[in-house]
């Protein structure tokens, strides 16, 4: 009975692996619930709850992990009551919940890693039907009430399902490493190509991180833990150093919202200042699109996970994560390169703010050692 349970939590998951990607509708990063994609991974990860249950938890640590993080998140917003806030901690809650579910259950590995290949191979075509100027946005709500947002709306480039061609090239760089198999393994020219056609910086460093994970992850998985704080200290560097600010449009982006944290109290440094802060207060930080040195380059958008991490949860957000990096290291080369991906992107990019990818990292972090074959 309890094999069966786990091979349809499985398939369940799997499914919603495929539909998120097609529902991601108008916008980027899960901040709002008016996201289609956002909606679906809450409601997905609600009804697997009441599906499924929490599963036995064998390490109690992940629940106190997991608990910790949310805990440090609710302490820092101050304004609770603010939609955004609330919006924010709901997400959050909802990774945690998938996460300690993929610990708890004796996950499929073929079926999940068959079926993220699917939807990898979806999104190609999608692209190739882009190409040839189809909006999937268009086709995909062509009889919904959206319509309407969507008619002034044509998203430029590659682009799959999605609006952003960071997204569209951060998810297929995340299903890259499940295609390093027998029978998939014919498609990753074609998917290593798609990744290429976004013309993303970002998804492309992601396929060198992909091939590094599969060959050489095992030897480095034992050091992933210290991403966070690595790349907190590099972002610093490069802010304040005159050639790489003066060159790279991010880094701008990185120093102005670091600036911002001058006058953030002790409390605030360490809890930091809250779920949500970064996207309710870009708004107030922007001045006519300008940085505080005159410079384009401000956003509402880090652009960075580590420094969201920092400003969102302070210090101890950034120690949780590394201790979750530690403790729960992942044995499966592929899904080493899918964790790999993940972190090196969210140093230029927002990974853990798109539901998708931020499912495939709960995926690569889940229990495969007795997978149901």
């Amino acid at each position: 009975m309890r094999k069966s349970v786990d091979w349809y939590f499985t398939l369940y998951w799997g499914a919603v692996a495929i539909l998120l990607p097609i529902f991601s509708m108008v916008g980027t990063t899960a901040m709002t619930p008016r996201y289609a994609r956002d909606m679906l991974f809450l409601f997905s990860a609600l009804a697997s709850v009441c599906i499924f249950g929490f599963g036995k938890i064998k390490d109690k640590r992940l629940g106190l992990f997991a608990g910790a993080f949310l805990l440090i998140g609710f302490v820092g917003s101050y304004d609770i009551t603010h939609f955004t806030s609330i919006i924010h901690l709901l997400l959050i809650s909802a990774f945690l919940v998938c996460l300690v579910q993929f610990r708890s259950f004796k996950v499929d590995r073929e079926l999940i890693l068959n079926l993220v290949c699917v939807a990898g191979i979806m999104q190609c075509v999608f692209g190739v039907l882009n190409y040839f100027g189809v909006s999937m946005l268009k086709v995909l709500f062509m009889f919904s009430p959206t319509v309407r947002i969507l008619q002034n709306y044509n998203p430029v480039g590659i682009v799959g399902s999605f609006d952003n061609q960071n997204v569209f090239g951060s998810f297929l760089s995340m299903t890259l490493p499940c295609f390093f198999r027998k029978k998939w393994c014919y498609f990753i020219p074609v998917i290593a190509l798609m990744i290429i056609a976004s013309k993303s910086a970002t998804p492309v460093i992601g396929i060198g991180c992909a091939v590094i994970g599969v060959y050489y992850g095992a030897k480095l998985t034992k050091y992933l833990f210290l991403a966070p704080i690595g790349a907190l200290l590099t972002t610093v560097a490069l802010c304040f150093n005159e050639y790489t600010y003066t060159k790279i449009i991010r880094v701008r982006i990185w120093f102005n919202i670091l600036y911002k944290t001058i006058g953030f109290t002790i409390p605030e440094r360490i809890f930091g200042a809250g779920a949500g802060f970064i996207p309710r207060n870009g708004s107030a930080w922007s001045t006519s699109g300008m940085d505080v040195l005159g410079h384009k380059g401000v956003t509402s958008q880090g652009h960075n996970e580590y420094i969201d991490l920092f400003i969102q949860n302070g210090i101890l957000g950034i120690v949780v994560a590394m201790l979750f990096l530690k403790y729960y290291r992942q044995e499966d080369p592929i899904f080493i390169a899918m964790i790999m991906v993940a972190l090196v992107g969210s140093f230029t990019h927002f990974f853990f703010h798109i539901s998708i990818t931020s499912l495939l990292f709960i995926f690569a972090n889940g229990n495969y050692k007795k997978a149901v074959v």
